[in-house]
């Protein structure tokens, strides 16, 4: 297909989940023979990926180190920096037929803006996150203009804060998908045995994991659960807490575990019976939730509203209340008297996976857009 898209990110360093996500999508369209280009913060672990798979690469100053300048907050600088750059980017890419600017991340949006009208482009924003006040105002703003087709978000619930806007219309929903080759297995829990939960993500304040012990001091059954916690620590703070709740944690029925963090999550994810989410700060998409789809492991999660929008109670996972320290001891406590048909809630939730979360559909839904923006490409 004649025309090249060119991504941008805007980490240097950070290798996350947004970062799987852009990768995933540069193969996808490798593999569909279509030309591909990529802007980064300085030469980076996702440079070295990058370059191995024959992808044309550009580097320029990290958006990082913004932070030693003294107006790093000033949106007139943050202007200022990407209109110097875009200058510099143009003078690379001005001959490569450039279609299509990808930006995937917020901090690009502005510099992707700029480009697009130096090299005549189509223009596609990439939004992984829930956006402050502030953000959502400037990204109103930037909607206004023709060259920004398409604005991708993460789900249906970070669209429906657009709904009154502007740039509804062109927001399009690519919901994200994990990074493990999945591994699905059948529920063999008994009754009357140990329950076996994860609770899987960083460990901080916002996701919940410090208040979520404090409700499973509470938990008043006679049966055993065991819960293991997986990841990394946000701070020194946030371990030290956390440690001392669990080492001074007390209740005869309940064994909490910590586990650190482990690197091939789909192999120990298989392990239990339940993914716990306690997460207290609303997410674009709480990724956690599709990888226990995708692994057929039942999602037990609070109901804040973008969790709601994953998990509809009883179908397809267990949702308690968020902020009852009751609710989830009568969850168990129906758990056990076997209120739900868990067999039939995993098969739902395997089956949604599959047909709203799997990577190849959603990769087919972007790359049938970018057909379509290379086609209406606009000089």
């Amino acid at each position: 297909m004649n025309g090249r898209i060119l991504f941008f990110d805007q980490y240097g360093t950070k290798y996350g989940g947004a970062q799987y996500i852009l990768i995933d999508i540069i193969e996808y369209l490798l593999k569909k023979k279509i030309d591909v280009s990529i802007a980064l913060p300085n030469n980076n672990e996702i440079s070295k990926i990058l370059l191995k798979k024959g992808v044309d690469v550009y580097h320029f100053e990290d958006f990082v180190d913004l932070q030693k300048y003294k107006y790093k907050s000033n949106i007139l600088y943050h202007l200022i920096f990407s209109l110097v750059y875009a200058f510099k980017i143009k003078n690379y890419f001005n001959n490569k037929k450039i279609k299509i600017i990808y930006c995937n991340g917020g901090r690009t949006f502005i510099l992707g803006l700029i480009l697009s009208y130096f090299l005549k482009s189509n223009l596609v924003y990439h939004i992984h996150l829930i956006f402050t006040n502030k953000q959502k105002l400037l990204l109103k703003i930037l909607g206004k203009f023709n060259r920004l087709k398409k604005i991708i978000v993460v789900s249906e619930h970070l669209k429906s804060q657009y709904l009154n806007s502007k740039i509804y219309k062109k927001i399009l929903v690519i919901n994200n998908w994990p990074n493990f080759k999945i591994l699905p297995k059948k529920i063999s829990r008994k009754t009357g045995s140990t329950l076996k939960i994860i609770v899987l993500g960083r460990i901080s304040e916002e996701k919940g994991q410090l208040l979520l012990i404090n409700n499973l001091s509470h938990i008043d059954i006679k049966h055993k659960i065991m819960v293991s916690f997986v990841g990394s620590f946000k701070n020194s703070y946030v371990e030290e807490v956390f440690l001392n709740k669990i080492k001074n944690f007390k209740n005869k029925n309940l064994v909490l575990k910590f586990k650190g963090y482990i690197e091939n999550i789909e192999k120990e994810i298989i392990n239990y019976d339940f993914l716990l989410q306690p997460s207290i700060t609303p997410e674009a998409q709480s990724l956690v939730l599709i990888e226990a789809f995708a692994s057929n492991v039942i999602v037990i999660s609070n109901n804040i509203p973008n969790n709601k929008y994953i998990i509809k109670h009883g179908h397809n996972g267990l949702l308690y209340e968020a902020g009852n320290e009751k609710s989830l001891n009568y969850l168990f406590q129906d758990i056990y008297q076997s209120k739900y048909e868990l067999k039939k809630i995993q098969e739902r939730a395997y089956k949604d996976f599959q047909k709203y979360y799997s990577k190849d559909q959603q990769l087919k839904k972007i790359y049938n857009n970018i057909c379509n923006l290379i086609k209406t490409q606009y000089y």
